[in-house]
């Protein structure tokens, strides 16, 4: 039997809808970043040269497993860092469209707490570079999004990740599966010391259909990676769900000493 439309979903979409309506009556629409004038980026939020001066990662001096940047070129040693060397991540490999910077830092932080919901459309752009530059050859069978609990997801009015997992989805002609559910609340992680971040993700989500995923390969979409602990969480599930490999794409990666 089809599920019927989510309530809850379905109220929040129409008040953020009329929030952002009265929002543009209201005020004129000014680039996030610059302050310039918006003619036609006006539905995105961003100027196209604020946009253009967001520096990709290149792939040429990441870890072949987890993304993070600064290792030597392609070709000395095995290509992965000391962490996933001696701990192999559950994810079969993480990549990231930039580091978390200044400009993409305030875009997300926009995007996610004051309610620029539309920003999805720019930053899924940028979602796409990353997918075509990082996964050129991966035969990607579904994408899905690390899930905000409902409580979250309903003081935001929307969930940020899924609407870029649906933008890069339609994008790259591939079909998007809401594969993952919180089961339980818990503080945010940005909130957390990085040795506490482990612990606290554990056990909090679960598949929701396992045979959507069982010997698939799934493009699990997130914001931001920090740690992994929360991707590799995720991948965790899937992996025990059945699906065959797991990689992550976000659109920002923080840069830890």
């Amino acid at each position: 039997m089809a599920a019927g439309p989510d309530p809850i979903r379905s109220f929040q979409d129409f008040f953020r809808l009329v929030r952002q309506s009265m929002a543009a009556l209201l005020w004129p629409d000014q680039c996030l970043l610059c302050g310039a004038w918006l003619r036609e980026d006006a539905e995105r939020g961003v100027c196209t040269p604020c946009l253009a001066r967001i520096r990709p990662l290149s792939p040429a001096t990441l870890c072949r497993t987890c993304g993070k940047p600064g290792l030597p070129p392609t070709g000395t040693g095995d290509g992965r860092c000391p962490a996933c060397r001696e701990a192999p991540p559950a994810f079969d490999a993480a990549r990231a469209f930039a580091v978390y910077d200044t400009s993409l830092r305030q875009l997300i932080l926009h995007y996610k707490f004051k309610h620029q919901s539309r920003l999805h459309i720019p930053l899924g752009h940028l979602m796409g570079l990353a997918l075509a530059t990082h996964f050129p050859r991966e035969e990607i069978a579904l994408v899905t999004h690390v899930p905000l609990h409902w409580r979250r997801r309903m003081a935001r009015g929307f969930d940020q990740t899924e609407l870029l997992a649906r933008f890069l989805a339609r994008r790259s002609g591939r079909r998007h599966v809401a594969l993952l559910k919180r089961t339980r609340h818990v503080p945010p992680q940005s909130t957390l010391d990085l040795a506490r971040r482990t612990d606290n993700i554990r056990g909090t989500f679960a598949c929701r259909w396992p045979g959507k995923c069982r010997a698939r390969t799934v493009l699990l979409v997130d914001d931001i990676l920090t740690t992994g602990a929360t991707v590799n969480e995720c991948a965790r599930v899937l992996k025990e769900a059945g699906a065959a490999r797991v990689l992550v794409l976000t659109l920002a990666r923080v840069e830890l000493d």
